[in-house]
């Protein structure tokens, strides 16, 4: 297990993240950290802060995006109780099972949840799924965690969840 310093990044992804906050066109909430939780989400994750995932952990509670209609997991907060290491049943325990190769990275208010592959789903490794409530099945966005993010900041979120095609693939595409 690699030590907190070498997972500290001299290129750190968080003002990437912070930019496309700031091209927002909706509301966004970022939850702070509070104590050493960032620390310590990064170090149990093994990611480092050059990714945008070890950003989210290090820098945030989580964030709110859309009046709180979908929910970014960061290292947890006081505001929002759920966490990365909660969801995932690291280093914590939570009456949820975790999925066995697959890091849950957030969910919306009607019941969807996204992770990344690690190999749990058929498709690729470091993709992003969506559990769709509607059809109570795991679908490919054929995206990574920071195409999601920049989306979920930057896009009409509206459009993914009233599309009638029920794919996430084909919500996903009404957007560009």
């Amino acid at each position: 297990m690699r030590e907190l310093a070498e997972l500290l990044s001299d290129d750190p992804a968080w003002p990437v993240v912070q930019s496309w906050i700031a091209e927002a066109n909706k509301d966004v909430v970022v939850l702070p950290t509070e104590g050493t939780r960032g620390e310590d989400a990064l170090h149990r994750l093994q990611v480092t802060s050059h990714s945008v995932l070890g950003a989210v952990a290090l820098k945030t509670g989580g964030i709110l995006i859309d009046h709180r209609w979908l929910r970014v997991l960061g290292s947890g907060s006081s505001k929002l109780q759920a966490s990365l290491m909660s969801w995932n049943r690291i280093g914590e325990t939570r009456e949820i099972d975790p999925l066995e190769s697959a890091l849950v990275v957030g969910y919306d208010a009607i019941g969807g949840f996204f992770a990344v592959n690690g190999g749990e789903f058929a498709g690729e490794a470091g993709d992003l799924f969506y559990f769709a409530p509607d059809t109570l099945e795991w679908e490919s966005l054929d995206r990574s965690y920071s195409d999601f993010l920049h989306w979920a900041l930057t896009t009409d979120l509206a459009a993914f969840w009233d599309a009638p095609e029920g794919a996430a693939a084909i919500r996903f595409k009404l957007e560009e």
